[in-house]
C-alpha cells in the first residue's frame, strides 16, 4: 500500500500536537497562564520562551537586579524536591545584540507586586542563566523571564529538570 498524502499529513499532526509545540507557550501576563505548563525532565528538552509582547506585569521587580521592563511568564509543576530551571538566549531584536536574562520563580497569587522565592542574573550578555531551586512535588511554579534592562524582544529556549535525577554527580548521569 502506497503511503498517501493525507496519511503523511495526519502523522505530522500527531507529533506536532504529541510534542506539546501547539498546548505550551508563555504568557506576557502571569494571570494568563494555561494551557500546558513547561515540562519537567530527567534531562533537559528545551521548548521556546520568548519576550516578544511589550508587557511589563511585575510592578515590584526585586532581587537579582530585575527591573521594570517587558517579560513572559509560564508555569511548571514540580516532580522533584530540587528542580533546575536553564534559559539559554538566542537572539532577539535589541541594537548590540544584548541579550542577558533574568529568571524569577514564584508560588503565590498573581499580582503586580508579589515578591519572587527566587531569581537569578549570574551570567553576563549571551550566556545561559541557571537556578537550582527546592521545591515541593505536585507545586505550580511561576516563571518570570526579562531581558536584563531592556524593553526589546528577546528569543530564547528553557528547560526544567529534576535535579535529583543526578544524585551527587550530574556529570555522570545517565
Amino acid at each position: 500500500m502506497k503511503p498517501t498524502l493525507t496519511t503523511f499529513l495526519i502523522s505530522q499532526l500527531f507529533l506536532v500536537v504529541t510534542s506539546g509545540i501547539l498546548l505550551a507557550q508563555p504568557s506576557d501576563n502571569c494571570n494568563n497562564l494555561t494551557g500546558s505548563g513547561i515540562p519537567v525532565g530527567n534531562e533537559c528538552n528545551p521548548v521556546d520562551f520568548n519576550i516578544t509582547n511589550d508587557t511589563d506585569y511585575w510592578d515590584s521587580p526585586s532581587g537579582c537586579s530585575s527591573g521594570n521592563v517587558d517579560d513572559s511568564w509560564w508555569w511548571f509543576q514540580a516532580t522533584s524536591t530540587q528542580t533546575i530551571i536553564t534559559y539559554y538566549p538566542t537572539g532577539g531584536d535589541q541594537t548590540g545584540g544584548i541579550y542577558n536574562p533574568i529568571i524569577h520563580v514564584f508560588t503565590a497569587a498573581c499580582t503586580p507586586n508579589m515578591v519572587n522565592i527566587a531569581c537569578a542574573n549570574n551570567e553576563g550578555d549571551g550566556e545561559m542563566e541557571s537556578l537550582n531551586l527546592t521545591t515541593v512535588v505536585g507545586s505550580f511554579y511561576k516563571i518570570r523571564i526579562e531581558n536584563d534592562g531592556s524593553n526589546s524582544n528577546m528569543y530564547g529556549r528553557i528547560c526544567i529538570m529534576n535535579a535529583n535525577a543526578f544524585g551527587d554527580d550530574p556529570c555522570n548521569a545517565v
